[in-house]
């Protein structure tokens, strides 16, 4: 099982506080901030992608690769949303 460094921990920390505070800001006016609902789909699929291929690894342990069932269904209530928030004219 690999290890993790301390500046890689800090990274992926500081980027995951990163994107909360986007999801905040599309939360507080989906329609406004409906752009970034794109990279914010990307991220919990490409999140959501990952955990299967370190589990067949076996580089994470079976509990933290059920973590892509929340951040999938969240990835998909995006989905839903970007088609729901279309701007109106």
């Amino acid at each position: 099982m690999a290890t993790e460094t301390r500046a890689t921990t800090f990274v992926t920390g500081a980027s995951r506080w990163r994107w909360q505070i986007a999801f905040l800001v599309i939360g507080s006016n989906p329609r406004r901030f409906r752009a970034l609902m794109i990279p914010a789909i990307t991220e919990k699929f490409g999140y959501v992608a990952t955990l299967p291929v370190l589990y067949g690894q076996e580089r994470i342990a079976q509990v933290d690769a059920m973590a892509a069932v929340p951040d999938g269904l969240l990835g998909l209530l995006f989905i839903v949303a970007f088609v729901k928030a279309r701007p109106s004219y």
